[in-house]
Parts: C-alpha cells; sequence; structure tokens
C-alpha cells in the first residue's frame, strides 16, 4: 500500500479526500466500519486519508485503531470532551484533504464512496457540499410495524434517498450525517455548533443541521450524490418504542436551542398551543395502537419532537448563538 506522502507524489495533480469518523464507546461497530473501508485501499482512484476522532471512549476503541493502522492510511484525532458537534470540529480542523467526507462509526461503505464525492466535486467547483444515499443495515428482522412505516422513520434510522439522479439539493433538502462531505475551505467560515449534536447518551440532535443551515443561508449551494452509497447501521435496541421517542424528543429540543421557541401564547414556559399539539397527537397515537393499526407511530413520533420542544422551552429556549462558536479543535491531538 502507497503511504499519503508517496500518493501525494504520484497523484499530486488529484484532489485528495479526508474521511472522518467520529466514535464515542463503540469499538465493535467501529471495528466493522473499518473492516468495511479496507476495500477502499485498492478500490480509491485519489489519494486519501481517514481520521478517526476518539471522542473520550474508555472501551476498546484504541487497540481497535491500533490493528487497522497497519492496513488503512489512519491518523487517531483525540477530542477528549464530550460532544458530536466538537468531534466534528476536530476531525475538520485536522483533516489534510481538499474533500471532508463525514461518517459514522456504524456503517459499512460501497467501493466506489470516495470515488463518488472526489469526481462531484471536480465537475462541479460550485458545491460547496454534498450529500449521499443512506442504506439499511439490519441487526435483526425489523418488527412489522417497523418496516411498515420506514418512510415515516426515515430521520429516526437515517436513511436517506432523493432519487437516482444527480442534483443539487432543492429548499429544505440537506445532507444526513452518515454520508456527508464538505470543501475543506467550509471550515474556514463555518463550524458544527457546540450546542447542538449529541453528548454520550444525551440525545440531542442536528449536529449537521446547525452548519448546513448556516451554509444555506450564505448562498452556497450542495449536491446529491446517489452513488455514493453507506449502509447504517440499526440495531435491535433501536427499533423501539422507546428509542423513537427519545430520538425525535432529542431532535425537539435541538431545534429549539437552534431555532428559539416556537411563537404563541405561552403557558409555563411553552407555547399553549403546542401543549395542546403533543396531546392531541400522543391520544391519536394511543388510540392507533390499541386498534392494532401500524399508522400509530407518526403521531407518536410527531407528539415525542413536540414534547421535546415544550421541554426545551421551558429550560430557557434559545441560547446565544455564534455563527462560529468556540470549538476548541486547537486542543485536539492528532498521531500518525
Amino acid at each position: 500500500m502507497l503511504s499519503l506522502e508517496d500518493r501525494d507524489k504520484s497523484d499530486a495533480h488529484k484532489l485528495r479526500a479526508s474521511v472522518v469518523v467520529c466514535t464515542w464507546n463503540r469499538a465493535r461497530l467501529l471495528e466493522k466500519t473499518l473492516e468495511s473501508m479496507c476495500q477502499l485501499v485498492d478500490s480509491t482512484k485519489y489519494p486519501w486519508e481517514i481520521l478517526v476522532v476518539n471522542n473520550g471512549s474508555t472501551d476498546d476503541t484504541e487497540s481497535v485503531l491500533y490493528r487497522f493502522a497497519r492496513q488503512l492510511p489512519l491518523r487517531k484525532v483525540d477530542e477528549p470532551e464530550l460532544g458530536l458537534s466538537r468531534a466534528r470540529n476536530a476531525g475538520a480542523f485536522a483533516a489534510r484533504g481538499d474533500i471532508v467526507i463525514f461518517t459514522d462509526d456504524d456503517v459499512l461503505v460501497d467501493d466506489n464512496w470516495i470515488n463518488a464525492y472526489v469526481e462531484a466535486a471536480i465537475r462541479s467547483p460550485g458545491s460547496d457540499y454534498f450529500g449521499g444515499r443512506i442504506e439499511p443495515w439490519y441487526e435483526c428482522d425489523p418488527p412489522s410495524w417497523y418496516a411498515s412505516n420506514l418512510k415515516a422513520l426515515s430521520g429516526i434510522a437515517v436513511l436517506r434517498d432523493l432519487g437516482d439522479d444527480m442534483r443539487v439539493f432543492r429548499i429544505g433538502e440537506i445532507p444526513w450525517g452518515p454520508n456527508m462531505g464538505f470543501r475543506k475551505d467550509v471550515f474556514e467560515r463555518f463550524r458544527f455548533n457546540t450546542n447542538v449534536g449529541r453528548k454520550g447518551n444525551e440525545q440531542v440532535r442536528n449536529s449537521e443541521t446547525s452548519i448546513l443551515g448556516d451554509l444555506q443561508r450564505s448562498g452556497a449551494s450542495g449536491l446529491w450524490l446517489p452513488n455514493a452509497v453507506v449502509k447504517h447501521f440499526i440495531g435491535k435496541s433501536q427499533m423501539t418504542p422507546d428509542y423513537i421517542w427519545n430520538h425525535a424528543f432529542g431532535m425537539g429540543r435541538a431545534d429549539v436551542r437552534l431555532r428559539g421557541v416556537p411563537p404563541g401564547r405561552q403557558l409555563w414556559g411553552a407555547p399553549l398551543w403546542l401543549r395542546r399539539q403533543a396531546l392531541s397527537l400522543r391520544i391519536l397515537a394511543w388510540r392507533e395502537r390499541v386498534l392494532k393499526r401500524d399508522s400509530w407511530i407518526k403521531p407518536y413520533k410527531d407528539s415525542a419532537y413536540a414534547s421535546g420542544l415544550i421541554h426545551e422551552a421551558i429550560r430557557g429556549g434559545l441560547r446565544p448563538q455564534l455563527a462560529t462558536p468556540d470549538v476548541g479543535t486547537p486542543a485536539a491531538s492528532t498521531t500518525k
């Protein structure tokens, strides 16, 4: 295998990609992800590297990285302060590639994955960000109610399919975390907002929404890449009502942090109409479930989201935001 330095000399005229994987205490899934990336060594046409950001893991993550450092162009980045957004910023800060591709520690990648990003960036120099298809990788067969509601649950399962044609993202469309890329110079102007994004077991979401919202408001455009494909792990524990509730609840909390408390007459710190909506949706979900209809899942999910909005509104609503928050990335260390 060519070293990064040898690849630079032989392919200096080509773009190089940096793949950033942020991880926290999921060594076994990370191992599967890195195994799938070994195929990229032979299939990728361009110089590339992998940066694994260890976000304070206390499991066997270090030993997994040590084993794969012999097979992959891998560098480790240490970001001890917990938080997905902080870890992503650390990875972006350390990346050497012209294109920075983010994925998660629970995916399997297609062998053409990096090629699809780099070639799209070459053909579309006006595009600042990119996103690709996310398909399911099930730990076990999903329950029937889950499988029949997969479209409604796509945001929670983190599955993304915007069609078979490469095109510009439309209004309201953004890439999703397990499969998104940015030109490196984006991070000279923007960062992932550390006020949102998962922190350990806390389910406040929307890490990618924070930076992509800023990018879109600045006039930047992005490109959908149907041939950049990953499979995203969906475990047995994720196909439960409790997981769906907690995920949607966290999305609601994150949206208040990013956008503020929804307008309307307040009752105990949250809009009265929102309290009514959360309750009516919960009752509807209960009724549909009692009647053994799979359609219970959408009002259940929407009630959880509304409840998350209420919870965060009561906690204080919109926090002060900066276009480029203090992310502490210079403190992160990298090792070969």
